[in-house]
């Protein structure tokens, strides 16, 4: 083995322009066919303080600490993510499950719950069925294309065209909501987002406004297959004064992340990974530590990164090297094998290295040998004599730590037999 260092060591130093400019193609390449993960993305942010607002800044965070920068685009809500990404307007957002499935979007699974919430004012008496509780009522039910009016006009479908004509309807944004529940301009209002939002944190602690109890919620569900039955339980959000007081019945459909799926592999991979580190360390009053990330059914495309991740988890060497590399490498080994056994009879064909590097030593040491015998011509005095044996015996042992390749067994023995035969005259001088 130090032999083979020594050999390539001295074949790169003879050899350096040859290996630099191969580096310098192979790099290009590499760029070429294996681009680097991009170090800015575009993240579609939803409406502020809602809970798709809030997953995009935790996912920030997250980002942030792998040095990736983040520009947010501003929507209305999850359908409007999903015709952002789309566009390649964004580079990822997070939609909802059961939106019309749209063209040149990849998911990456479901990574939150987001309920469906009906706050109300003491207008509207609690304890009775939806319908007959909203009935003539004012109610905010999100804007047109928001995730909120999808859901509310999916329920309210279920009601009795009596009670639907009645309603009073109002398609406000959730800021607009939020003040309009706090000025009592409207009885209710619906709002479809995560636990997280900062518009149902700011109505569930108002004195002024209830959490609506569904009824046969689970009934509900059930006629839609992206909707789940979730119950948020009697002092999940504040224990004294239990807040809510009584468990709460709803549905919920689930957040998407959805990227576009010409985005980096390793960079779907540092998603996925980073849905199950946030999935891990703060639990909604909804959900389980297993619940999420999960491939989601929402008709959406399915990319090869997240089923493999799905079905095996991160690359083998992900906890060991930077996330771009570590993709790189399970993503290009089988390409590289092929390479290799490409080039191996190539490399065969070449000289090989120990034999170069022998035979430069052979040559430098001939060299040697020939300076001691011109040197012994013009020894006259005991002193040079004895130091020319001297740098003769370094010689030899020169000889006898070299590597002998194989079919230079007599070039070498009559190398050193010349050696000898120099020490021997060194000698006779001596001796006369």
């Amino acid at each position: 083995m130090r032999h083979e260092v020594m050999a390539t060591a001295w074949m790169l130093r003879r050899e350096w322009t040859t290996w630099l400019l191969l580096l310098a193609a192979l790099a290009v390449l590499a760029y070429l066919v294996l681009p680097l993960p991009p170090d800015t993305l575009r993240i579609a942010k939803g409406q502020p303080n809602s809970g798709i607002a809030a997953m995009a800044e935790r996912y920030a965070a997250e980002l942030a600490k792998e040095g990736i920068q983040v520009e947010y685009v501003d929507s209305r809500g999850a359908p409007d993510n999903l015709g952002l990404v789309s566009e390649g307007k964004a580079d990822l957002g997070f939609s909802q499950a059961g939106l019309p499935v749209v063209k040149e979007v990849e998911s990456l699974g479901s990574v939150a719950y987001q309920p469906l919430w009906l706050f109300h004012r003491a207008t509207v008496t609690p304890g009775t069925t939806l319908g007959t509780a909203l009935q003539g009522k004012r109610v905010a039910i999100g804007t047109p294309g928001s995730g909120t009016h999808r859901m509310v006009s999916r329920l309210l479908a279920h009601l009795s065209p009596e009670i639907r004509s009645s309603l009073q309807t109002l398609e406000l944004s959730n800021a607009d909501m939020l003040q309009a529940m706090q000025s009592g301009a409207v009885d209710a209002a619906f709002l479809s987002t995560s636990y997280q939002s900062g518009h149902v944190q700011a109505l569930l602690r108002d004195p002024a406004v209830q959490l609506w109890k569904f009824a046969n919620m689970e009934g509900y569900a059930r006629l839609d297959p992206n909707e789940h039955p979730v119950v948020m339980q009697a002092g999940s959000a504040a224990l004294e004064p239990p807040l809510p007081a009584q468990d709460v019945h709803m549905a919920a459909s689930t957040m998407t992340l959805v990227v576009r799926p010409e985005l980096h592999s390793a960079t779907k991979y540092l998603l996925l990974d980073i849905s199950q580190r946030l999935a891990g360390d703060e639990l909604d009053p909804f959900t389980e530590a297993e619940d999420f990330p999960a491939l989601a059914k929402d008709g959406l495309e399915h990319g090869k990164v997240a089923r493999r991740y799905y079905d095996n988890g991160l690359p083998m060497a992900w906890n060991y090297l930077p996330y771009w590399l570590a993709t790189l490498i399970d993503s290009a080994w089988l390409g590289l094998l092929a390479l290799v056994g490409l080039l191996f009879p190539i490399i065969k064909s070449l000289p090989n290295n120990r034999s170069l590097y022998y035979s430069a030593l052979e040559s430098d040491r001939y060299h040697d040998l020939l300076e001691l015998e011109a040197e012994l011509s013009h020894a006259r005095s005991r002193a040079e004599l004895l130091a020319l044996l001297k740098r003769v015996h370094a010689l030899q042992a020169r000889l006898r730590s070299m590597w002998l390749p194989s079919g230079k067994k007599q070039p070498f023995g009559t190398l050193l037999t010349a050696t000898m035969e120099l020490e021997s005259k060194i000698r006779q001088t001596l001796s006369r």
